[in-house]
């Protein structure tokens, strides 16, 4: 076996970090999934005649609701973007699409399983009787929080990256233009 057989090629480690940082990305919005159905506040929904439901119009439920989603979103970009910088990053372009494309997905299975978890067993709201209250669907109101994860976790990979080539630019300003003459 020769040594090219052994390495892999950039694309391939460009595709392979793309994909780790994916499923970390999966993996944390799936823990996140379960703490945002089981952890958000939620609305109450009571019958009343003829078939409607009333909700409660003072209820600060469903910003709850969306708050502590942008914030558990904005907490898995702080975690991702730590293990990108401690574990994950060699090169910019594959961590900035890997950390993109795994924030973009980790928010999907964190709406997902979270909506999911947050509406099991919730009675159905028109066959609800005269008087008798359940909890409204778990959802999310303002769809700007959706972009709250990949947001905060590109700006700090841009932070990082461009933390880096600073480092990397002192370093090169050490090494000489051209070698010393020896002097005679």
């Amino acid at each position: 076996m020769s040594s090219t057989e052994t390495e892999t090629s950039p694309r391939r480690r460009f595709f392979l970090e793309v994909f780790y940082l994916s499923q970390l990305g999966i993996f944390l919005g799936a823990i996140a999934g379960i703490v945002w159905g089981y952890g958000a506040p939620r609305s109450q929904i009571t019958g009343v005649e003829g078939d409607r439901v009333s909700f409660d119009p003072m209820s600060s439920a469903p910003i709850g609701a969306d708050m502590l989603f942008m914030l558990i979103a904005f907490l898995c970009a702080l975690i991702l973007v730590f293990v990108v910088y401690k574990i994950a990053f060699v090169n910019p372009l594959p961590t900035l699409f890997g950390v993109l494309i795994g924030s973009a997905l980790g928010t999907l299975a964190m709406y997902l399983i979270g909506s999911f978890l947050g509406n099991m067993g919730n009675s159905d709201p028109t066959q609800l009787a005269v008087g008798e209250t359940t909890d409204a669907a778990l959802e999310i109101n303002a769809t700007g929080v959706f972009f709250v994860w990949p947001f905060w976790a590109a700006v700090l990979v841009a932070l990082i990256c461009w933390r880096k080539s600073r480092g990397l630019s002192k370093e090169l300003k050490k090494i000489p233009a051209y070698p010393p003459v020896p002097h005679a």
